[in-house]
């Protein structure tokens, strides 16, 4: 399976930048987020296909940067370097009991993505910018029919489909975690499946009345993909996402609030029945209480710069209270995980990232890209109960929106010149 999908991802890789030269490159990064098959490991560091790809463009666009840097400003974007700068100082003032080489690859694995989407919303046009999002979708359609297919070809899963509100922990989480094919975690891949199926409905947004037909299967299949994750969490921000859309949005265009009122009674019957049946069975849902308790302890025990990025995992027991549920050093909170490893200062800095893209669904209620805002929203939801704080398809969506609405004006002035061949 893995040299079928390395041998898709060449293939498109080669064709993209054939047919966009230098900006191929650009509009693949949304392409090759889920593709994260090992390469080669340095000690018991992983280098994964798309990390690879990441460094050659990060690599290539720094020095094509560096040679115009009388057109960089980075005005817009401060408070994200700001964070960034935050990272930086919570390793220097824990260097004394923090693990170097952890938070370095932490910082490293971020550092991928955050450049990367600051890279792709600097150097790309409105149209531009478009054909990014269609080929992260088209990426995420791809894992969505791989991920279904793998699935249909056992005849047993089908039958499970009607049984899965009666399987016992050990099943539910066996059929959990083999259905991320492309992920390590399924709660990571239902984070990335959020986001994607709200790039999907913004994609499609103004389609021909004859392709909405294929508009809808598209988004069903994902939402199947991502009931096939059996996150509990992602549902709840999947629910939430579509409210906003639903509360906030109202077009000409009705295709946006029918999805919305289809798929909510769907994922709340979900929600409900499968969160209340794990709460009584599965002791990994209440167990999360104790977790935040350690996060929030952590947190107030080490206000300013945290406990180190990448540290709390390390410093985890030091804080616990006896006798844990689960023997689990992850507070399962991304929020908790940023106020305890950099501390109210980068908690901060965090929200105001947050706000300063979140404000724009006040500013401007019928703006189409508010879309791609509620499908953070709904990641964010989600990570009130999961922690992936080197979530690529996160920062680089998260970097991508702020420069977005916070550069307005300056896209003439920064683009630099990308029609040189490679």
């Amino acid at each position: 399976m893995d040299l079928l999908v390395i041998l898709f991802v060449s293939i498109v890789l080669i064709a993209t930048v054939v047919k966009y030269r230098i900006k191929g490159v650009l509009y693949l990064s949304g392409f090759m987020l889920p593709f994260r098959m090992v390469l080669f490991s340095v000690g018991d560091v992983p280098f994964r296909l798309n990390d690879i790809f990441y460094i050659i463009l990060i690599l290539t666009f720094t020095i094509t940067s560096i040679k115009n840097i009388d057109k960089i400003k980075v005005k817009g974007i401060s408070v994200i370097f700001g964070f960034y700068y935050i990272m930086l100082l919570s390793i220097i003032f824990n260097v004394h009991r923090i693990q170097i080489s952890s938070a370095l690859i932490s910082l490293f694995r971020t550092s991928l993505a955050v450049f990367s989407g600051y890279f792709v919303a600097k150097n790309l046009d409105k149209e531009e910018k478009k054909i990014f999002i269609k080929y992260w979708v088209f990426s995420s359609v791809v894992v969505g029919i791989i991920t279904v297919g793998s699935f249909m070809v056992n005849s047993e899963n089908i039958k499970i489909i009607f049984q899965i509100f009666s399987l016992n922990v050990a099943d539910f989480y066996a059929l959990k975690f083999s259905n991320s094919l492309f992920f390590e975690d399924p709660n990571n891949f239902a984070g990335y499946l959020l986001i994607s199926i709200f790039l999907l409905i913004y994609y499609l947004q103004g389609v021909k009345k004859r392709k909405k037909i294929v508009s809808i299967l598209l988004i069903s299949l994902l939402l199947f993909t991502l009931f096939l994750s059996l996150s509990r969490s992602a549902y709840i921000g999947f629910l939430v996402g579509a409210m906003g859309i639903y509360i906030f949005m109202t077009k000409k265009d009705k295709i946006v609030p029918q999805i919305a009122l289809i798929s909510i009674p769907f994922f709340v019957s979900i929600a409900a029945i499968i969160v209340y049946d794990r709460l009584i069975q599965d002791v990994s849902a209440y167990s999360r209480l104790e977790l935040w308790a350690v996060g929030i302890k952590m947190s107030f025990n080490n206000p300013v710069f945290g406990v180190g990025l990448s540290n709390s995992t390390n410093l985890f027991y030091q804080y616990a209270q006896n006798n844990l549920i689960i023997n689990n050093p992850h507070f399962h909170n991304l929020f908790l995980k940023i106020s305890a490893e950099l501390g109210i200062v980068g908690l901060f800095c965090f929200m105001i990232m947050l706000w300063k893209i979140f404000k724009q669904v006040f500013i401007n209620s019928k703006n189409p890209k508010n879309i791609m805002i509620f499908g953070m929203a709904a990641f964010l939801t989600q990570s009130i109960f999961v922690e992936y704080f080197e979530s690529r398809h996160f920062w680089l969506l998260l970097v991508f929106l702020y420069y977005e609405f916070n550069t307005r004006g300056e896209e003439n002035e920064v683009n630099i010149n990308l029609n040189a061949s490679i």
